[in-house]
């Protein structure tokens, strides 16, 4: 009888044994299964970041580009806006200084001898100046023109004019503008185009 039950106490033994290690086998198991997808889910967490690194990075690096062609452009928009100015007022200083006094008598007189001995001209001149030259113009004017074509200019003071002159058709509405900052603008329009042009290589 105890022959028996030891055989089959040792039999429950084996059988328990047994039974812990195929439980063993199954838990190792699940834990390897659940380390390799924790692995592999680690390792696609840590690519996406990467990824998202890397797209934050690129994003970054081109709006920092686009900023600085931004900047750039603005640059060259406030460099030409300078120079533009500057070439304005060298155009106005250049026309004042030169539509004044005897360089201004010559001017006008050579105009009207021009359009009076025209054939065909039959309007009659009104040219308005800066008071300043009235005198010197008029005397060029008389030493240029006959007697009979002096009658047909008249010379009138203008307070608007600091350089240049006026030049009118009496009887009409058309008005020539020679005024210094007409000319400065004309020339400045013709200059500008230049600058703009180094400005951009082109």
């Amino acid at each position: 009888m105890a022959d028996e039950l030891q055989a089959l106490l040792d039999r429950i033994d084996r059988d328990g044994i047994k039974k812990a290690e195929t439980e063993q086998i199954r838990i190792i198991g699940e834990a390897r299964d659940e380390a390799t997808d924790i692995v592999a889910k680690a390792h696609a967490e840590a690519d996406a970041i990467v990824a998202a690194a890397k797209a934050n990075v690129a994003t970054l690096q081109e709006k920092g580009q686009q900023a600085l062609r931004q900047s750039a452009r603005q640059v060259m928009l406030e460099v030409r806006a300078e120079l533009e100015r500057r070439v304005s007022q060298a155009a106005t200083a250049l026309m004042r200084e030169t539509m004044k006094g005897e360089g201004l008598a010559q001017a006008v007189a050579t105009l009207c001898q021009a359009y009076l001995e025209k054939d065909g001209a039959t309007d009659d001149l009104k040219v308005l100046l800066p008071a300043a030259d009235l005198a010197v113009v008029e005397g060029a004017v008389k030493a240029r023109l006959a007697a009979s074509l002096q009658e047909r200019v008249s010379l009138a003071p203008s307070p608007e004019l600091a350089a240049g002159f006026r030049l009118a058709f009496r009887g009409s509405d058309v008005v020539y503008d020679f005024s210094d900052e007409s000319l400065a603008e004309s020339l400045a329009a013709h200059v500008a185009p230049a600058v703009a042009a180094a400005l951009t290589d082109k």
